[in-house]
């Protein structure tokens, strides 16, 4: 007879919540999948992105999120998003919240707007096929893409 192994959980992580517009969430998903990424991972990738880069310091503004009690949560589909993330990561993002006075709801959605509208914003399908031509043309002549 074989053995099951006991369920274990991590706790190593801990828990993240913030919340998004639903346009927001959406693009959010689909960009993931496209990466082979569920919401966990993309979080941690945008959160250590944004905690290195600290695009606050560099005019980005904090956004804070709108409730989903709220009449304009309701109007714009806002939604909780929870996610574990690293123990270490949510340190950090526990010590900028403090250090700053806001919450780490706050610092989430501010790093997932920014890295939506300023890393990798959501195109067109004629920008898309404009920037697949564009690459492509970087990599025949062994140049980069912008």
């Amino acid at each position: 007879m074989s053995r099951v192994a006991p369920i274990t959980h991590d706790t190593s992580k801990s828990l993240v919540q913030t919340r998004v517009p639903q346009p927001l969430r959406i693009y959010l998903k689909a960009y993931g999948k496209y990466h082979g990424l569920k919401m966990e991972g993309l979080l941690v990738e945008v959160l250590n992105h944004f905690l290195t880069l600290r695009p606050d310091l560099h005019g980005v503004t904090w956004r804070k999120p709108q409730s989903n009690r709220s009449i304009a949560g309701v109007d714009g589909g806002w939604s909780q998003i929870n996610v574990l993330i690293p123990d270490e990561l949510a340190g950090k993002l526990a010590g900028l919240a403090m250090q700053l006075g806001i919450s780490r709801a706050t610092i989430a959605y501010t790093a997932l707007y920014w890295f939506t509208r300023y890393m990798c914003p959501p195109q067109e399908p004629s920008q898309q096929a404009s920037g697949r031509h564009n690459r492509d043309e970087a990599a025949r002549s062994g140049g980069h893409h912008d």
